[in-house]
């Protein structure tokens, strides 16, 4: 599998005493600094214009008058003194570390890929002290470098609270209606001090939920009326680290493990490995990439676990809330990124090309980079902040499957059938072919079932 190499360095920002190379013992933090890093470059971006961004970025926050912005120069001595290696520091927490040693109260990080001929750029404010995410901008613009210069901007600016217009950044062009898909406002974030797992809010709402473009089966049928109330959703999909995390407090063994493994792609079919399981999906993987391999049950004992630890009651998302969310807040969207072409991690040519001989529609001229899995977060995320929501893994839902039930459920806060034999899982794979990405799509599965392309992610609801 290739993995993206990702080159991470400093920016130049203003210098306070505050800030002493000297005696880095005494650092003291002031919530009116901030430091900025580069950007995090993924996909076929140039790197070569990774520094002009990063700088417009910086003139843009030093306009803003907000906070006092740390030099380079000052900042590469003090980690320097530190003995801080920013080689490889490329997840939040290493960068907050950074923050901590800088003294500063804030740290603004983001990243920039190229999918197709487009641009995404996001933006994220965090505090230093909580490590939580405070504000979020994020940017789509399918321009020349000099536009997504004043796309970067824009960002800068909205990440600064300054209110700047909504223009639409792109309009994708491919399967479905086109959509035009505009920048998002701040996020607001809440961070798991167990696990350090970030949960996006959602302001709920009314949507129509089911198969509004009328190319699906039955079981998203009828297209009916929906509401779901506040609610917090995993950013990410659980990673293998998380999981790991859970396992070592606790000593479970999931299903595949005590069982009979779990079902893998073997190049010409899906079978089952009596060695394969969460720590071995049968590809390469690491602690940020999301897990696979656990059943519902794995899911909901990973659940209780992060509950009691946490005191917080964590859940499965409702698959109201989960469509709900992976639509933008139900917009009429087909896959989270939108209608149009494709971001994310699923079943193209690189796939293709690690199993020529298989059988399955890919989403043609498209390569992600990634025959398997994918690290959490590689790809932009959607309006809402919400990462791999298509494709990457599918995940588990709390409710039971019900063939009936959009046309028998309940309009607000449906919870699914009060009994079955199936749960509903949603969103597709990395391998998931076109059809199987839709955000309308339900699949359904016995609830011990485990395979090398299902996982999950965690709610919790806001009252």
């Amino acid at each position: 599998m290739r993995h993206w190499l990702i080159a991470l360095s400093l920016l130049l920002f203003l210098a306070t005493p505050s800030f002493s190379a000297e005696k880095p013992a005494k650092i003291v933090r002031a919530a009116d600094h901030l430091a900025v890093f580069d950007l995090e470059i993924t996909g076929q971006v140039d790197r070569a214009i990774t520094r002009p961004l990063s700088e417009n970025i910086r003139s843009e926050v030093i306009r803003s008058g907000k906070y006092k912005v740390m030099e380079r120069s000052q900042m590469d001595k003090v980690l320097k003194e530190q003995a801080f290696q920013m080689t490889g520091c490329v997840a939040k927490e290493c960068m907050v570390e950074a923050g901590q040693l800088l003294g500063v109260g804030k740290i603004i990080i983001g990243s920039l890929g190229l999918v197709g001929r487009t641009y995404h750029l996001s933006l994220s404010q965090v505090n230093v002290e909580t490590g939580e995410t405070e504000q979020m901008a994020v940017e789509t613009c399918k321009c020349e470098v000099d536009e997504l210069i004043e796309s970067s901007g824009r960002a800068a600016r909205r990440l600064m609270g300054e209110a700047v217009p909504e223009t639409p950044a792109v309009t994708t062009v491919g399967i479905g209606t086109p959509t035009t898909v505009s920048p998002s406002p701040a996020v607001k974030t809440y961070r798991d001090p167990t696990t350090g797992m970030e949960f996006v809010f959602i302001k709920g709402g009314c949507y129509e939920m089911g198969d509004t473009f009328g190319d699906g089966s039955s079981g998203e049928k009828p297209v009916h009326e929906v509401c779901v109330d506040d609610f917090y959703l995993g950013k990410y999909e659980v990673t293998v680290g998380q999981f790991r995390a859970f396992v070592n407090a606790t000593g479970y063994r999931a299903e595949a493990e005590k069982g009979d493994g779990a079902y893998h792609f073997t190049g010409s079919e899906a079978k089952m490995g009596a060695n394969i399981n969460w720590r071995n999906p049968g590809f390469s993987q690491t602690d940020d990439h999301p897990v696979v391999c656990v059943s519902y049950h794995d899911a909901v004992a990973f659940v209780e676990w992060l509950s009691r630890t946490a005191g917080k009651t964590y859940r499965l998302p409702t698959e109201a809330e989960w469509e709900y969310a992976a639509r933008s807040g139900g917009k009429r969207y087909k896959y989270s990124w939108g209608n149009g072409s494709p971001s994310g991690n699923i079943n193209d040519i690189s796939l293709k090309r690690e199993f020529p001989k298989r059988l399955d529609s890919i989403w043609e001229g498209y390569n992600d980079g990634y025959a398997f899995t994918a690290p959490v977060g590689s790809f932009p995320p959607n309006e809402l902040g919400l990462y791999d929501m298509t494709g990457n893994v599918s995940e588990w839902c709390s409710d039971w499957f019900g063939e009936k039930y959009y046309s028998e459920g309940r309009r607000t806060n449906p919870q699914g059938p009060d009994s079955g034999q199936l749960r509903v899982i949603r969103g597709g794979s990395w391998d998931s072919s076109p059809w199987n990405l839709r955000a309308s799509l339900r699949v359904r599965g016995v609830p011990s079932f485990r395979g090398d392309g299902d996982g999950f992610r965690l709610a919790f609801s806001a009252r």
